[in-house]
C-alpha cells in the first residue's frame, strides 16, 4: 500500500478530510446557533429577571460566565473550519504525490497559529469568567463550563507544539526539495 499519490492512504485520508470538513462546518453552524440562542435567552429571560423555560434551561447561565464562553465557542467554531480547510488542502497535495509542495509548510503554520490563538482565547475566557463576577456580580458563583474550567491545558499546548514542529519539518523538506531540483 502506497503512502502518497492516487489510490494511496493519503488519498483516502483526503476524502475523509473532505467529508469531515462538511461535518465541521455543520458543527460550527450549530455552535454559532447555540451561541446566538444563548444570547437570545439571556436577553429575553435572564436580563429581564425571568426564568427561561425548562427545555432551554441547559443554555442559560449568568452573563459573567456566558459572554466569555460564547466568545470562546465562536472562536472554536471559526478555528475548526479554518483548520479543516487547511487540512483538506494539505491532504489534497499528499494525494497528488506532492508532500513537500510549496504551500504545505504554510498550511501547517496556519494550523498551529490557529490552534494557538484558540488556546489564548480559551485562557482569556477563563480569566474573564473569573474576573467579571468580582467586578459586576459580587454574589454570582456560576460554575464554569468544562471547556474553560482551567486556565492552561498542557495537552492542547503540546498539540500546538507538535504541529509547529511538523510545519518546520515541512518547511525544511520543501527547501531541500527545491535545492535538489536546482542541482539536477
Amino acid at each position: 500500500m502506497r503512502t502518497f499519490g492516487p489510490n494511496s492512504v493519503s488519498s483516502g485520508l483526503a476524502l475523509t478530510i473532505k467529508l469531515a470538513y462538511v461535518f465541521v462546518a455543520l458543527w460550527a453552524a450549530v455552535t454559532v446557533a447555540g451561541a446566538v440562542l444563548s444570547i437570545v435567552i439571556f436577553v429575553l429571560f435572564t436580563a429581564q429577571s425571568h426564568q427561561p423555560p425548562e427545555v432551554l434551561k441547559f443554555l442559560s447561565m449568568s452573563w459573567t460566565v456566558g459572554v466569555p464562553t460564547v466568545l470562546y465557542r465562536l472562536a472554536v467554531g471559526v478555528g475548526a473550519i479554518a483548520v479543516a480547510h487547511r487540512l483538506r488542502s494539505l491532504f489534497d497535495s499528499f494525494a497528488a504525490n506532492q508532500p513537500f509542495a510549496a504551500g504545505n509548510a504554510e498550511h501547517l503554520r496556519r494550523i498551529w497559529v490557529t490552534l494557538a490563538v484558540i488556546e489564548i482565547i480559551r485562557s482569556c475566557a477563563f480569566v474573564a469568567a473569573r474576573l467579571l463576577p468580582t467586578f459586576y456580580a459580587a454574589g454570582d458563583v456560576s460554575p464554569l463550563p468544562a471547556e474553560i474550567a482551567s486556565p492552561i491545558d498542557f495537552y492542547r499546548w503540546f498539540m500546538v507544539f507538535v504541529v509547529l514542529i511538523l510545519a518546520e519539518v515541512f518547511r525544511q523538506g520543501t527547501r531541500l526539495r527545491e535545492d535538489s531540483e536546482l542541482t539536477v
